[in-house]
């Protein structure tokens, strides 16, 4: 340490990025404190690379308040290095494990964000954020331009995903035109992507809350005929049924019950149904049904 301040420091570099690149995030994050400290004057070039690796490994063993600090170090000591966009992402990450305040980071990664799939990526985790805080009209801007590829160089795979929010947003709003609008724009733009089944699904249940059972109806079923074994069935068939009695369909609405009845047993949306199935039937005068149920 006195003889040759220089020599030690890299002993303390060097074991560091050995036991990153072994994954003992306990070790690396030991030594590279040591070399952080005290000893990274004597190895200038290598102290970012230090001060980096010393933050990802207190991040990877879940010390985030820890790993905030030293991700912000090496943010505003060394501004715009190689792996600034990763840090801050890191940080923005951790910050919200740590319940501090995760959006300037956030904000941080947007703007140094690499174009295409990883500036998506973090426009949509600012976004997240800002919904979080109910600064709803931050988020849509910002939302708008993944949905549109003007912030992207493009159309990314998360142009889907921006849609999906920003039909939540309108949603939040009880705008629920331009929320099925934003919501059906994902299944006839991106067909093939996943949320392309959700996205319907939403639409459909958004109009079954605010009780809007004839488009519900309508949407539960052009679900039902795209997924005909889609992931939401259950519900929508829960759901559709209900807004088909409550639209006057009552018929409609026993065979959607008991479909649910018969490829469902163990659903939690079962137990209710059965019982509004039986109440129907009685209405209709079909008591033997009732008792069959």
């Amino acid at each position: 340490k006195k003889t040759d301040p220089a020599a030690f420091a890299l002993t303390r570099y060097s074991a560091g990025l050995c036991a990153v690149r072994e994954g003992s995030w306990s070790t690396a994050s030991g030594v590279l404190a040591v070399f952080c400290s005290g000893y990274r004057q004597y190895l200038p070039a290598y102290a970012p690379w230090g001060q980096y690796y010393l933050a990802l490994s207190l991040y990877r063993q879940g010390k985030w308040a820890e790993s905030v600090a030293e991700f912000s170090t090496y943010l505003n000591t060394w501004k715009n290095h190689q792996f600034s966009w990763q840090a801050a992402t890191s940080a923005a990450l951790a910050s919200i494990q740590a319940k501090g305040d995760p959006l300037p980071y956030a904000t941080l990664a947007s703007s140094l964000a690499p174009m295409g799939e990883d500036r998506a990526a973090s426009i949509i985790l600012e976004s997240s954020i800002l919904i979080d805080r109910k600064r709803l009209s931050d988020a849509e801007t910002l939302l708008a331009t993944v949905a549109d590829g003007t912030a992207t160089g493009g159309i990314t795979s998360k142009s889907p995903r921006a849609v999906f929010m920003l039909a939540e947003i309108a949603a939040r709003r009880r705008d629920s035109g331009r929320a099925e609008e934003l919501w059906l724009s994902i299944r006839d733009r991106y067909p093939k992507d996943p949320l392309a089944e959700e996205a319907v699904y939403r639409a459909a249940e958004q109009w079954y809350v605010s009780g809007g059972w004839k488009r519900a109806s309508s949407l539960f079923a052009s679900y039902r005929q795209t997924w005909p074994k889609g992931r939401f069935l259950d519900s929508v068939l829960r759901g559709g049924g209900d807004a088909l009695l409550r639209d006057g369909n009552a018929d409609l609405a026993i065979l959607w019950w008991e479909e649910l009845a018969a490829k469902y047993p163990s659903s939690p949306a079962t137990p209710r149904t059965l019982a509004d199935l039986v109440s129907a039937y009685r209405k209709k005068g079909e008591f033997p049904n009732a008792l069959r149920v």
